[in-house]
């Protein structure tokens, strides 16, 4: 099955989800006596776990974590009785897509990712200036010795001769 369900994370930021549900008729005797649609009892069951999953944590920490926070909510509720009691087993549930509802969200989202991305780029430029900067060093120091060593030689050839 295909879901797409809003959610709020618990700073209060609507989020539309996007995923698949994988789950599996094991007994058609207890499915058929206790639901007519199986398809809606997996589907609202499934939206009630992740939005209480995805309620107790802020906006940051389910960007940080959304797979983990996903995946611990189905393999919570997949041994429930909910499930054995309709004959049904679940089998995994993944999320392929999330993103703000709200448009003002999602560009301050997107101004996030972009900084994110500046101060990366900004760093790597850095690592490399300091590459160049350290070897340029050695050289200098190297050319320092090399001279050094030149001198000495010359004094001690101008004390022999």
């Amino acid at each position: 099955s295909f879901y797409s369900y809003e959610v709020r994370t618990n700073d209060n930021v609507r989020l539309l989800m996007e995923g698949t549900i994988f789950w599996r008729i094991q007994d058609v005797r207890k499915m058929l006596n206790m639901t007519s649609d199986p398809e809606a009892d997996v589907w609202f069951k499934s939206r009630s776990v992740l939005i209480g999953s995805i309620s107790e944590v802020d906006l940051a920490t389910f960007m940080v974590s959304f797979n983990t926070i996903v995946l611990n909510a189905f393999d919570n509720s997949k041994n429930s009785a909910f499930w054995s009691d309709r004959g049904i087993r679940m089998i995994s549930i993944e999320l392929n897509n999330y993103r703000p509802v709200d448009l003002r969200t999602a560009a301050t989202l997107q101004s996030m990712i972009r900084g994110t991305v500046q101060r990366i780029n900004d760093l790597q430029k850095q690592r490399s200036s300091n590459d160049v900067m350290k070897e340029k060093l050695e050289a200098d120091i190297m050319l320092e010795s090399n001279q050094t060593l030149l001198i000495e030689q010359q004094a001690v050839n101008a004390i022999i001769v």
